[in-house]
């Protein structure tokens, strides 16, 4: 007799289903709810993404134009610093009419 009061009741079999069944349905809406997370980190980074590359994109075409703006200001600078070279080496009353050089002065330049 001692055999079948051994044995597990009936309520015993249906609790354990139960119980499996619920941890079944927990690890189903876990995987879900991380399923749901992935696709949002996932979208989220083609955003981030595409907003990068906008962002690269718009980065090179302003270095383009400082790299230009920067030649045309260089340029003037050279031109600016030989119009102040000319300037020192002729003297206003080394200037004949109309802003001509006189002839001594015009030895200077070809030096």
């Amino acid at each position: 007799m001692r055999w079948a009061s051994a044995l597990p009741s009936p309520d015993y079999y249906e609790r354990v289903a139960r119980l499996q069944q619920g941890l079944r349905d927990r690890a189903k809406l876990k995987y879900i709810k991380l399923k749901k997370y992935l696709k949002e980190i996932c979208e989220s980074e083609k955003k981030a993404r595409i907003r990068n590359q906008e962002c690269l994109k718009q980065f090179e075409r302003i270095q383009a134009d400082i790299t230009a703006s920067l030649e045309k200001v260089q340029q003037l600078k050279i031109e600016f610093e030989t119009q102040i070279k000319k300037m020192q080496l002729f003297p206003k009353d080394s200037l004949g009419k109309k802003g001509e050089l006189k002839d001594e002065d015009k030895e200077k330049v070809v030096i």
